[in-house]
């Protein structure tokens, strides 16, 4: 059991330090408010030299639990989001899928039905460590980009609540609240 919550805890920094990475590498994607994500696919694919597209869609006939996916074209990468999702949970499917292409996570120079990432719940992936590891350190890049550990903590030093900073970051309170309880572990950590 101490193995697996190690490990769990291994993705989950790697997930964070590899979205403080892209936050240093890509700081004009950034505001007071997190990130634009517009802006930070834009800068991704030019970086990978390969242009990535967001785009909403229609899941219905996919099945429930798929929250979105990563399909590379000839054209570009394809972020797919399910547009039956709130906005909030749209933007973290962004952020996380943006995640799966910053970790390489899928090969942006290979087209093909079995190069797919996709964000869904976890339990379809039990089977295979290796996605839920990626699941994990994706959705702990898609944390740290879209409410930056030190933003957080400029926020709660200004006496801001979750609701408050939910919405200045453009993230559901439940996230909020995840977030603000793993920055100020992390405090504590240090």
């Amino acid at each position: 059991m101490k193995g697996d919550v190690d490990m769990v805890i291994k993705e989950l920094k790697e997930g964070l330090d590899l979205g403080k990475k892209f936050y240093d590498e890509f700081p004009k994607v950034f505001s007071d408010s997190g990130v634009n994500l517009n802006l930070a696919a834009e800068a991704l694919g030019s970086h990978f030299n390969k242009p990535i597209f967001i785009k909403n869609a229609n899941f219905s006939k996919i099945g429930k639990g798929i929250s979105g996916f990563t399909k590379v074209e000839e054209d570009g990468a394809y972020i797919f989001v399910n547009s039956a999702e709130p906005p909030a949970r749209q933007r973290f499917t962004v952020a996380h899928e943006l995640g799966h292409i910053y970790g390489e996570d899928i090969k942006l120079d290979e087209i093909g039905e079995l190069n797919i990432v996709y964000r869904s719940d976890l339990e379809s992936f039990y089977d295979d460590p290796i996605k839920v590891k990626n699941e994990q350190r994706a959705n702990a890049f898609a944390s740290e980009i879209l409410m930056p550990e030190h933003q957080v903590l400029k926020y709660l030093q200004a006496g801001m609540n979750v609701e408050e900073m939910a919405v200045i970051f453009g993230v559901s309170p439940q996230a909020m609240k995840i977030r603000i309880a793993s920055v100020i572990h992390a405090q504590y950590q240090n």
